[in-house]
């Protein structure tokens, strides 16, 4: 089966949603698909790796041979034009609950739905209701993320999500270490005069060298989070996670997370504090590990579940 992603992006972007989508489609080309990627803009250098990309306006020429198109975001409606010129089943992709996407699945072309989180599938049960459903949780084999610390910070990953929590946090631990992980999209929150006990680095392609080996606790501070990637990777190398409670962290972290009101900053520092006791970091971080290895086999279930369901749809 020949599968095309219509991306707005490279399946290579640091994003949660691309990485996402990325992961599906090395798994199904593992299962003796075809896959390929088609970025509607003019031009942009074809990343590295086993996916080849396309970079074409026409999206409609571009999809030519394809037997199921896959798309997400604001690329769901130049997929949708194809799809229906074509005669193509169309999956979208579901990460949120914004408004935006839910108006744009409107399209007859989209023919079924995949989400990344039960909870956000809950959330669309009124839109497009007889459109057939599957989930997918955004695969994280904690085999890939498994990591010897080396350093003691205590991290966040991408500073546009409620990154003013990092700062604030810092200030009140003047004795601890930070790490602030630029994102790879999004208004990155960074003051003008940076704290000596912070320090600040760059989107990386190896997360697991550069940020998670040096992490002994993960933040979450995000006032929205449909799932929570970087929550999994860490809990992959038994990083705890102090994490806001949104309804997309609390299902990805359940039991394994240490939750907090993100506009308390007290109970924050409070939490990494009550993190420097040897035993109360080794049962979260014991909790973390299950928990990965339990959302991971769940994960295992949904994908051959998504091969299946690519199936049905063509039909």
């Amino acid at each position: 089966m020949n599968i095309t992603a219509v991306l707005h992006r490279p399946s290579t972007d640091p994003a949660g949603s691309e990485q996402m989508l990325h992961a599906m489609l090395l798994y199904l080309e593992r299962c003796g698909h075809t896959t390929t990627v088609v970025v509607p803009r003019a031009d942009g250098d074809p990343p590295c790796n086993p996916i080849p990309h396309i970079y074409s306006r026409d999206v409609t020429g571009a999809v030519q041979g394809a037997d199921v198109l896959l798309t997400h975001h604001e690329a769901i409606p130049p997929a949708a034009r194809a799809a229906a010129v074509l005669g193509l089943p169309l999956l979208a992709v579901q990460h949120n609950t914004g408004q935006a996407t839910k108006r744009w699945v409107k399209s007859k072309a989209v023919t079924a739905l995949i989400f990344n989180s039960q909870w956000v599938c809950e959330d669309w049960a009124t839109v497009q209701p007889t459109l057939p459903r599957h989930v997918v949780y955004p695969p994280v084999d904690p085999a890939d993320y498994a990591v010897i610390q080396q350093d003691s910070l205590v991290t966040q990953i991408n500073l546009a999500k409620n990154g003013a929590l990092l700062w604030e946090v810092a200030r009140l631990l003047p004795d601890t270490g930070f790490l602030a992980v630029k994102g790879g999209w999004g208004e990155q929150i960074i003051p003008k005069v940076i704290p000596d006990n912070v320090e600040v680095i760059e989107p990386t392609d190896d997360p697991v060298g550069e940020i998670y080996a040096r992490t002994r606790i993960l933040l979450v501070p995000s006032l929205y989070e449909s799932w929570g990637r970087v929550g999994m990777e860490a809990a992959s190398s038994g990083i705890p996670v102090i994490a806001s409670p949104t309804p997309g962290l609390q299902e990805s972290l359940s039991y394994a997370g240490l939750f907090r009101d993100p506009k308390s900053l007290v109970h924050w520092a409070e939490a990494i504090t009550a993190l420097s006791d040897p035993d109360v970091y080794a049962a979260y971080s014991c909790m973390a590990c299950q928990r990965s290895r339990e959302v991971w086999a769940e994960t295992q279930v949904q994908l051959e579940g998504l091969e299946q369901f690519l199936l049905q749809q063509r039909g």
